[in-house]
Order: C-alpha cells, then sequence, then structure tokens
C-alpha cells in the first residue's frame, strides 16, 4: 500500500457522530467518484479492479489506513480514527468481539450491524448548513443493536426502505460495507438495493431514506429515557467496565426474556406487543428453516441470541430487560421467566452456551444471580461455582430442624421430609460444585431416589406453581446463614458413628434414670428398643435420616427376629417423636437426647475443627 501523491482536491469535515460508511457517502457524492473508487484512491481499498469494501472497515483502521485517510482528506489521525467504532469496543464488547483477530475466526458479533444500519430519515435529510449539503449524517451510534430512537428528533430509528417492498437494508458481508459500492454516484441518502429479488432487468430502488414515514410509531418518554440512559454508557466519563457489563446484562437478560416470550408481556407497552410478537414469529421461521441435521441445542442458540431488526421491538425488549435488570431481588425477577424459558435440557443447554460465553463481562450481581439461576435439578445443566461459604460437611443428610423451621417452613408444596432431603443435598451440591448423584450419596442418600425426587417431583411443582424459586431463595438465605454461623459442625466426623452400637451396659445405666411407672406392667426395654434407641441417637447426632441409621443389634439376630423387629420400627420411632409422647416414650425420650448432646460433644472434641469460625 503506497501513500497517495496528493491529497483530494476537495475534502469534507466529518459530521458529528458520523460513521466511516456515512462519511465515504458524502465525500464519494461531493467529488463525483463512486465510493469504491474513491476508497481504492486513498488507500482502504488494495484490489485494482473489482471487489467490495470490507465491513470490518467500520470496527478499527489500521495505523497506515489512518495515516492514508488522514493524508488524503486532510483529517488529523484523531478525526480519521473517530470515524470507526474502535473507541467504543471495551464498553461495547461486540465492537471487540467482531474485530479481526490472528488466534481466532473472525465474525460478526449479532449485536452490531456492519452493513447498512438503522436510521432517522431526519438525521439523514440534514439541515440547511455548508457541511450538510451533501446529505446529513449516518451516525456511528446506529451500527449498535441496542441504539433505537434518535433522541433529537424524538423518532424511532427505521430499518427498512419506506418504498412499496419495504425491504430491511442487508447486513451480509458479501455486499460489503457500502451496497454496490463501485456503481455511479449516488446520492448517501438514497436505498441501493434493487427494487426486485432477482432477474437480469433489476433495477435499483433510488428511494430516499430520508423522508420520514406517516405511519411510524412514536417512542414513549420512557422509552427515550431509556435510551439515552444507554447512551450514556458511550461516554468516557462512564468507566468501561461498568458500560461493559452493563451492556452485557441487557443481552442475557433480553435472551431469557425472548425465550420465556410471552411471559415478559406485562412488562411491555401495550402498543409494543405485536411488534415483540413479530419479532418472535420471525425467529420462529428463521430456525424452522435451518438444516435439520444441526445440532438442536445449536440450533436454539443461534435462535435465542439475536436481536430484533426494527427499532420498536428493540426499545421494547431493552425496556423490559433494564426494568428486570434493576429489581431489588434480581434472582427472583429472574426466575419466572428463567424457569418458563429453559426447562428442557436443550434449551437450558442453549442458555448455558450462551452465558459461559458473556459470563466473565456480566455484573457481579447477573453473575450472583446466574449462580442461582443455573442450580440444576438434573446432573446434566450447569453447577454453581464452589463459592458457597461453607463445606459439604457442614450440612446433615436431613436438613436441621431449626433450619427448617427458619427457612423453609413456608413452602408448603412438597412433604416435609422430601422438602428437608432436597433442601440438604442441593446445599451440598453448591458447596462441593457437584451433580445431584454426588451430592447425595455423599449424605448416603440413594441417588437414583434423589434425582428422581428433583427432577420429577420438584420441577413439576416447581413450574406449575412457582414455587422453584421460593425454593431457591430459602435456600440462598440459609446459606447465607451457615456464612455467618459462628460454630459449624463437621457432620462427616460425627459420621465414625456408622459403626458405633449402643452398648448393653450404657443401656442399662441410661434406663436406670427412667422414672418408675405405676402399676403392674413395665415396659419392655429389651434389645429392640435398645436398637431403636441407638437409631434414635444416630439422627440425633449425625442430623441423619432414620432410614439411613446403622442398625447392628437388629442385623446380629436371625432373620425371623429382623422381620418382626422391621414391622415395629416404625411404631416406635413414631413414639419417640411424637409431640405429645406417652409417658415412658416421653421421659425415654428426654435421657436419649441428653446423651446425645453429650455424645456430639464429645466427638466435635476429639480433633480439632477446622470449619470452626471466630
Amino acid at each position: 500500500m503506497s501513500l497517495p501523491m496528493r491529497p483530494l482536491p476537495r475534502s469534507l469535515d466529518p459530521l458529528p457522530g458520523e460513521s466511516l460508511m456515512g462519511y465515504l457517502l458524502r465525500l464519494s457524492h461531493r467529488l463525483d467518484v463512486p465510493p469504491l473508487n474513491l476508497a481504492r484512491h486513498i488507500g482502504l481499498h488494495t484490489q485494482p479492479t473489482g471487489g467490495h469494501l470490507h465491513q470490518k472497515l467500520l470496527l478499527k483502521l489500521a495505523d497506515q489506513q489512518i495515516d492514508l485517510l488522514a493524508r488524503a482528506t486532510r483529517l488529523t489521525p484523531t478525526e480519521a480514527a473517530g470515524l470507526t467504532l474502535d473507541g467504543w469496543r471495551d464498553r461495547y464488547l461486540p465492537i471487540a468481539r467482531s474485530q479481526p483477530h490472528q488466534t481466532r475466526i473472525s465474525w460478526s458479533d449479532a449485536w452490531i450491524t456492519l452493513g447498512i444500519p438503522r436510521y432517522c430519515p431526519q438525521c439523514l435529510a440534514g439541515k440547511d448548513s455548508a457541511d450538510q449539503v451533501h446529505s446529513g449524517v449516518w451516525k456511528k451510534e446506529w451500527h449498535l443493536r441496542v441504539v433505537f430512537a434518535c433522541l433529537e428528533h424524538a423518532c424511532f430509528l427505521q430499518h427498512a426502505c419506506p418504498g412499496p417492498r419495504h425491504r430491511a437494508p442487508s447486513v451480509s458481508a458479501r455486499y460489503g460495507l457500502i451496497i454496490r459500492s463501485g456503481d455511479h454516484v449516488r446520492h448517501p441518502a438514497l436505498c441501493r438495493h434493487w427494487n426486485t429479488p432477482r432477474g437480469r432487468r433489476r433495477e435499483i430502488c433510488d428511494i430516499r431514506l430520508d423522508q420520514q414515514q406517516p405511519t411510524a410509531p412514536t417512542p414513549s418518554r420512557e422509552a427515550l429515557d431509556l435510551q439515552q440512559h444507554i447512551l450514556s454508557h458511550l461516554h468516557p466519563s462512564r468507566p468501561a467496565r461498568e458500560a461493559a457489563a452493563y451492556f452485557t446484562d441487557l443481552r442475557l437478560i433480553t435472551a431469557i426474556l425472548t425465550a420465556s416470550w410471552p411471559r415478559a408481556r406485562h412488562l411491555i407497552d401495550t402498543e409494543l406487543v405485536a411488534p415483540v410478537d413479530a419479532h418472535l414469529h420471525r425467529l420462529d421461521e428463521r430456525q424452522s428453516s435451518l438444516p435439520s441435521s444441526r445440532n438442536r441445542s445449536y440450533r436454539y442458540y443461534r435462535h435465542l441470541d439475536v436481536p430484533p431488526e426494527d427499532a420498536a421491538s428493540t426499545a421494547a425488549l431493552l425496556g423490559a430487560a433494564h426494568t428486570v435488570l434493576h429489581s431489588s431481588d434480581l434472582p427472583r425477577a429472574l426466575a419466572q421467566y428463567f424457569d418458563t424459558a429453559f426447562g428442557h435440557p436443550r434449551t437450558r443447554a442453549a442458555w448455558k452456551r450462551l452465558y459461559d460465553q458473556h459470563a466473565a463481562d456480566c455484573s457481579d450481581r447477573l453473575q450472583a444471580a446466574a449462580r442461582i439461576l443455573n442450580h440444576p435439578f438434573a446432573s446434566s445443566v450447569p453447577r454453581f461455582p464452589p463459592n458457597s461459604g461453607y463445606r459439604a460437611e457442614q450440612i446433615p443428610a436431613q436438613l436441621e430442624n431449626h433450619w427448617y423451621q427458619q427457612h423453609l417452613s413456608h413452602i408448603d408444596a412438597l412433604p416435609i421430609k422430601v422438602l428437608r432431603r432436597v433442601a440438604a443435598v442441593r446445599l451440598v451440591q453448591q458447596a462441593q460444585d457437584s451433580s445431584i448423584e454426588d451430592a447425595a450419596r455423599f449424605l448416603g442418600i440413594n441417588p437414583e431416589r434423589i434425582t428422581y425426587t428433583i427432577t420429577s417431583n420438584t420441577h413439576k411443582w416447581a413450574i406449575t406453581d412457582e414455587a422453584r424459586q421460593d425454593l431457591e431463595m430459602a435456600l440462598r438465605e440459609l446459606a447465607g446463614t451457615l456464612r455467618k454461623a459462628s460454630l459449624r459442625i463437621d457432620y462427616r466426623r460425627r459420621d465414625q458413628l456408622r459403626n458405633w452400637a449402643l452398648d448393653p451396659q450404657i443401656w442399662t445405666e441410661l434406663t436406670s434414670y427412667l422414672p418408675r411407672i405405676p402399676g403392674p406392667i413395665r415396659p419392655s426395654l429389651d434389645d429392640r428398643k435398645r436398637q431403636e434407641a441407638l437409631v434414635f441417637v444416630w439422627v440425633q447426632v449425625t442430623g441423619g435420616e432414620p432410614i439411613l441409621a446403622p442398625r447392628p443389634i437388629a442385623e446380629a439376630k436371625p432373620p425371623e427376629v429382623q422381620r418382626a423387629w422391621d414391622a415395629r420400627r416404625h411404631t416406635t420411632w413414631f413414639q419417640l417423636t411424637r409431640p405429645d409422647p406417652l409417658r415412658h416414650y416421653g421421659d425415654l425420650r428426654k435421657i436419649l437426647t441428653e446423651y446425645s448432646k453429650r455424645l456430639a460433644e464429645v466427638i466435635d472434641a476429639s480433633a480439632p475443627l477446622a470449619s470452626r469460625t471466630t
């Protein structure tokens, strides 16, 4: 690439916010030179004949290209570089993702338009001033898919030609930065599309885009305020990391709302519901037209992350996403849409793919909410990172009763036993970053049983009654309680009771404290009751479920004795645990409870507990 012999005979100053595409169109019109020939002369196009202007020129110019453009047009290097989107790459990350890179394939992010963007007809019409005699301004910001309105003229941007066919400008890379850039000179505000899709005798549309459409909807004051807020994140006064996180949050939440539509209909103005419905209909048609041989999850992922073409539906979805993002309880606000959108493994896999791609760039607040939303109800779906603040061994197999009463007792859609079991497994799963099955095994629970409970009972219950989010919030609050606890019990250490048996001598000593019951009938204190007392103590000390307790005394008996004992097991357990026990069982429970406390203290003091906090 060689430097031009001399600057262009005439040039133009860039208009405020003007894009490289718009500048080349205006300068081409002034010099009466096709845009491609102009670009070739100033060093932006190196092919001697044919070809088109590469869309990536809009993203960033190389240093040598900046020098060539500045020399030829008498601009400063800063003005030349300012015609591209590169100055926003750290704020609006689709720009950086779309830029050519040596170590990965170059592609264009769906949330940026590199061809003809949306436009404001009044901006294209320009003003009666010398600097806009060759057309108004094609703005850089219009190439960002989060820009849907012109604040100066309080109108939605247009995305299609106002002609009878209402064709949307193509963004295909084969058309380049400027459609038919090698054709003869046209006014910058003229539509450059063909007026028919194919045929030898096609004619160029040439309809003026700077004519306001009489039927165009008008944005509300709220929509314009949202656009102002969005654009403020492109300003240097905003920290780049904050801006990037905000745009990423909007993108991910928009995907959730899109996938759960029409669940979020109530967040959108009535007059904007129809454009969103039309957008979703187009997405469905596009997805159904994809080859069936493609991975279904990938097809849904591509469907999930497509922003609307028109400005009205963009305003509607971004407005809804902004509202959800600023909810006081973001996980709860998102859960109602997330469950509807990603209840199927295929859709959940698509979400995981999208979230994993953007997780590092979204805000800490959305990351925290996503960790709650991404909790699996089966082993094949995303898992929480291991940042719970407590350890798995500090969770008993059956949730402590005071934990249940404080955090879960208001959830009445599941049996108490099932709820306490599910909660314990989920807390262990969070602490270990493991699957449901592994967490259940850690607690000594049959993984097939707990997986079925979570994937069937709980899943149906959550979707129908919207109670899953209540469980998620309760577990979140309980995890916070565990993190703040000054003393956490190591239930794995207490698991040494698995090989423990209530010694007959200790049993005799304990029962000697029972008050004498008047009358001739004495309650039985045989080995069967000793076995049930062992189970009671084991449950008190380990926090496990009675069904999982060791039964060494029963196992030493003949099969017929074991069967007889099994038949009475539940009756004895009921008597020991009922709120209004008979006198004998009430007295025995007090003695066994006190013994359990002493035994737990001995076990906990047997070695230094790493889980103790001060």
